[in-house]
């Protein structure tokens, strides 16, 4: 072949070399780099799970008080890791969907970190259903998990997703008709206690939901961004008063979202608890004892 047909055939072979090779590396550090974020996932989430049981343990043996002889013995893990909990959450932000108003991954590693530690059998109930509540049913695998649901489509929309066949899962059309107030209306309800049972407590609840012995609440519904939406008072008053109350010694946990929001954060700290030092980013959570006694917490 001509000479300059050759010298092109090699300079074009030395650079399909060099392609190849520099490919092979980008792909090698790919492969080292998710397999380090797939170690330190895992590594994270044990550590989530041990400090929330240390944290549970911590409050059945705290110096001077008495746990009411409270179930709290160290919780067994399952037959399967919490790392299957932890893919759910990486496969829901990988999705390219976007969950602009949904919880964080610290949130969810939270809630769901909470709920695995609780096996075997908890009850569990999240006001509200969306695109992650799979999280909460295979972190529950073993046990019974409520959602209470105002919005249709995202029933028709977790029914069609097959949600209730991932395990011992109950649905509940609470209806945005049966709610008594708004959200425009968090100061005048909270300046009057006289009409807090009237206007929050969600007396119409099924039997299911009102005489279970709850071991997790998590109030993520219904919609409160604007003032002409019903918002988060009552379920909020529900599980203080009655949820979260009751039945055999325990601790409860108990988290609420979108505290960010007035309304949440004032019925929040009204019926549970402060914020200061129990939020992390819109997520509020606190641990509460079923033996209490029901009482305003704040203003």
């Amino acid at each position: 072949k001509p000479l300059h047909l050759r010298k092109v055939m090699l300079s074009s072979s030395r650079l399909n070399i060099v392609t190849i090779l520099l490919g092979s590396w980008f792909i090698f550090l790919i492969f080292i780099y998710f397999n380090i974020s797939s170690t330190n996932t895992t590594s994270d989430c044990n550590d989530i799970v041990k400090r929330l049981e240390d944290k549970l343990d911590n409050l059945a043996h705290k110096k001077g008080g008495s746990n009411n002889g409270a179930d709290v013995q160290k919780r067994q893990l399952r037959d399967y890791p919490y790392s299957t909990v932890a893919e759910g959450i990486e496969t829901l932000f990988g999705d390219g969907k976007g969950h602009s108003g949904q919880q964080t991954k610290e949130n969810y590693y939270w809630t769901t970190g909470y709920i695995y530690s609780l096996a075997p059998k908890a009850n569990v109930l999240i006001f509200g259903l969306g695109r992650d509540s799979y999280l909460y049913v295979d972190a529950n695998k073993d046990g019974h998990t409520c959602f209470i649901e105002s919005e249709k489509r995202w029933i028709d929309m977790a029914k069609e997703q097959g949600l209730e066949d991932r395990g011992d899962v109950e649905i509940v059309h609470h209806s945005l008709k049966k709610y008594k107030t708004k959200v425009g209306r968090t100061n005048e309800v909270l300046s009057d206690p006289d009409e807090w049972e009237d206007l929050l407590y969600m007396s119409d609840l099924p039997k299911s939901v009102l005489e279970t012995e709850w071991d997790f609440i998590l109030v993520d519904a219904p919609y409160g961004m604007s003032d002409k939406n019903v918002g988060r008072s009552a379920p909020i008053y529900t599980t203080a008063k009655y949820l979260s109350r009751g039945g055999r010694p325990r601790y409860i946990p108990v988290f609420v979202h979108d505290c960010n929001r007035n309304t949440e954060k004032r019925f929040t700290e009204t019926f549970l608890g402060p914020l200061k030092g129990n939020l992390q980013d819109k997520m509020a959570g606190f641990v509460l004892e079923s033996w209490r006694d029901f009482k305003v917490v704040g203003k």
